[in-house]
């Protein structure tokens, strides 16, 4: 397992730098030179400018984090095929043997609504607890 959550950290490594520096490029620089003069330290800086400036960048890719999570397949495939004793077996895996190796095609769409709820519910909670979270509130 630790072979496949590295192998989907450095899959998806390069899309979130992309990201986070669109989202830093982003950031007015009147804002830090504002903070200069009035003496903010780099931590200051970071801590009241550049975080809560990039923090929608932030709740993106944790959401889209959470549903490539769900979704990893591909990784487990190609790695372990389930891995030993069935250790790395995944909700997607099992969709995928009871739709194509054991042609239960009624199962396997159970499945797949499953996960589509189960994604949809953790979507709704991160962007409710996250999104809540405003500029106003890393003072």
């Amino acid at each position: 397992m630790v072979a496949v959550i590295t192998f989907s950290v450095w899959q998806v490594a390069g899309f979130n730098m992309i990201i986070y520096l669109a989202a830093l490029a982003s950031v007015p620089e009147v804002y830090y030179e504002a903070s200069m003069i009035d003496g903010a330290t780099w931590t200051d800086r970071f801590r009241h400018i550049t975080w809560p400036l990039i923090w929608p960048s932030t709740i993106f890719l944790l959401v889209i984090g959470v549903i490539n999570a769900i979704q990893a397949f591909t990784q487990i495939y190609i790695l372990t095929q389930g891995g030993p004793f069935n250790s790395t077996e995944v909700i997607i895996d099992w969709i995928y043997q009871e739709s194509f190796v054991n042609l239960n095609g009624g199962l396997a769409t159970a499945g797949s609504v499953v996960l589509f709820v189960i994604g949809m519910v953790l979507t709704v909670l991160q962007l409710r607890f996250l999104g809540r979270r405003h500029a106003t509130t890393f003072s």
